[in-house]
């Protein structure tokens, strides 16, 4: 047989295996995303009965509380209007009384056989004496209809338009959403730190002008898990990338984002968590290095000295394309011989004003290969932040933008010897990633450590 036909069966053999294998996967992706489908639809409706029945309960127990509240308002104006009545009752009786007994004895006076008897006369002259002191034509003030509390309650004359507007609320209240309005789309990896992205999904008519990020450590599994973890906010503001730091290497972190409309208070639903870890160990400074000494996992140095020579990073960590910070931890003397930058190439020279060098000094002088640039940054000051960021134009070209105090200045350097590594993120017209030494000059008295 043709070892060349048999040759062929085993490739189309092996061909179908890794495109069964890869089918299987599709199923299980797929069997995955119907699962979340039903769960989140079946959440959905719990979440839904259990908040209405929650908002009725309270509708409710409002209502019932405002009743109560105008009912001992209506108690409260009948007793003050009935007590004044009753005691002004009281004394009509009391006069009602006096008068029928006055009226009693003038009778049975009068009717007495011997009305001419001197002690008949006595006892008429004593009688009238007592009825003048009665002030029998004296009449007690009774409050007069019109002065006496009626009580009404007030309510909304448009009922029937209050009662629409409320039903028209709650036509509008809630929505149902297919996915979050906003979605971690991309993640990639820095020294110690990972660069999340997100974007607008589905709607981009919310008009989202804040976002909240954030993380917690592991790998959060489908959209419900993510309600049982303790997460931590890493950013909250409008911008839509933002870079975790402080990350440990070969770690497991799942993020989340929300977004929130112009003026509102609420956030819209998490989106689905996406995990991630870096592989690449967190910036750190040579050591070794008379007049310096580092702390903080080789992240922080300080001079103990008058140094002689330029501190460089480990390694070439700092890649084009990215962002690397130094923060004035300790400030010292003011001088334009001393500061922070990168370099392509690392050498025991003393100068850092040469060839292949952007140095930036602690007085805001800014050096591209030796030679200063007209823009000045402001002087640095303790606890501010230095941040060097990089745009690859080409190959042996790239971007340059410093930022210090809020201050940024941007020109572009042409690198004549570049080192590269093989891509790991995409970079216009080049399969190469470029990557650079960061470096510190200063005396002592300083301290700086870099994120």
């Amino acid at each position: 047989m043709d070892d060349s036909i048999v040759q062929g069966v085993i490739e189309t053999v092996d061909t179908a295996i890794n495109y069964r294998t890869q089918l299987s996967q599709l199923l299980d992706s797929l069997h995955e995303a119907k699962n979340q489908v039903v769960t989140s639809a079946g959440q959905a409706r719990g979440k839904l009965r259990s908040h209405f029945d929650h908002l009725k309960q309270c509708i409710n127990e409002a209502l019932d509380d405002r009743l109560r509240i105008l009912e001992r308002q209506v108690s409260s104006v009948e007793q003050a209007a009935h007590k004044p009545l009753c005691e002004c009752e009281d004394l009509l009786q009391e006069r009602v009384g006096l008068a029928s007994g006055v009226l009693k004895e003038g009778k049975e006076l009068l009717e007495s056989e011997d009305k001419v008897h001197g002690s008949k006369i006595g006892e008429m002259t004593a009688f009238k004496k007592k009825s003048k002191e009665l002030d029998l034509n004296s009449l007690p003030e009774v409050p007069s209809i019109w002065e006496t509390a009626c009580i009404h309650v007030d309510l909304p004359r448009d009922e029937e338009n209050i009662q629409k507007q409320l039903v028209d609320a709650i036509k509008d209240y809630g929505c149902v959403m297919a996915r979050a309005p906003v979605q971690v789309v991309e993640i990639s990896e820095r020294p110690a730190a990972l660069l999340v992205q997100w974007a607008e999904v589905d709607d981009p008519g919310l008009d989202l002008d804040g976002f909240r990020l954030q993380y917690c450590v592991g790998t959060v599994h489908g959209f419900g898990d993510h309600e049982e973890v303790e997460f931590v906010t890493a950013y909250e503001g409008p911008l839509t990338s933002h870079v975790v730091r402080h990350l440990q290497p070969s770690v497991h972190y799942s993020f989340r984002v929300a977004g929130r409309a112009a003026g509102a208070q609420s956030w819209s639903p998490w989106s689905i968590p996406v995990s991630a870890t870096t592989t690449l160990p967190h910036h750190e400074w040579r050591s070794g290095i008379d007049g310096y000494q580092l702390s903080n996992e080789n992240t922080t140095i300080q001079s103990d000295g008058r140094p002689t020579c330029i501190l460089y990073s480990r390694r070439r960590s700092y890649t084009c394309g990215h962002s690397v910070m130094m923060k004035i931890v300790r400030l010292g003397c003011l001088s334009n011989s001393e500061g922070l930058g990168l370099a392509v190439a690392d050498s025991n020279t003393s100068d850092p004003l040469q060839k292949g060098v952007l140095f930036v000094s602690f007085q805001g002088s800014v050096f591209v290969d030796g030679q200063e640039k007209t823009t000045k940054l402001p002087p640095v000051t303790e606890n501010s932040v230095v941040i060097f960021d990089t745009e690859v134009l080409r190959h042996d070209k790239v971007r340059v933008t410093v930022e210090v105090c809020e201050r940024i200045v941007t020109f572009d350097w042409t690198l004549d010897t570049v080192p590269s590594i093989p891509l790991s993120s995409e970079i216009p017209g080049e399969g190469q990633e470029l990557n650079l030494f960061f470096l510190a000059k200063f005396s002592s008295g300083w301290s700086v450590a870099v994120e």
